[in-house]
């Protein structure tokens, strides 16, 4: 129980409502809230809803001076108390950690990489398929390219030596 001004005595149910605390200094509630960030609507918004809780305004005459319900004053007190406890919340300790440079070098260099090794891995799947298929990889030559290459094909489009291939491949 604490003793207050008037000479009364208040309980933990009362205290903001109805007690006055007779020790330490007085707060200016408006000088709080004027020197934080903010816009002047919230900071106007804080002033009248923390006079309330500290009981220099009802809820009633604070929802009249904010412009609205005396519902809506009490959620927007809810929502005041809401966010200074998240606030409040324990967090990381220390500075954030710094974000690495980005080297556009590296990038590029790194995008290469990732190139080079898919196309490191098709090659290992063709080296494996011939393995596997041997017929594939027999008997077949490059097609010649030019001149040459267009007069050594037959009339039905097929190359000097292409009966020799393997069987049709499906």
């Amino acid at each position: 129980m604490l003793r207050t001004a008037n000479a009364g005595v208040c309980g933990p149910e009362t205290f903001f409502r109805e007690c006055e605390v007779a020790r330490g200094r007085k707060v200016n509630v408006g000088d709080l809230v004027e020197r934080r960030a903010g816009s002047e609507e919230a900071k106007r918004k804080a002033a009248l809803l923390l006079e309330a809780i500290t009981g220099k305004l009802t809820m009633a005459e604070a929802a009249e001076r904010l412009g609205v319900t005396e519902a809506m004053a009490y959620r927007l007190r809810d929502q005041l108390f809401e966010g200074a406890i998240g606030s409040l919340e324990p967090g990381r300790v220390g500075r954030p950690p710094a974000r690495p440079e980005v080297d556009p070098e590296k990038t590029e260099l790194e995008g290469k990489v990732r190139v080079l090794e898919r196309e490191l891995e098709a090659s290992r799947i063709r080296a494996e398929l011939l393995r596997w298929i041997p017929q594939l990889g027999r008997g077949q030559k490059k097609k010649r390219v030019g001149a040459k290459g267009a007069a050594a094909e037959g009339a039905e489009g097929k190359s000097p030596g292409s009966e020799d291939r393997g069987p049709p491949v499906s």
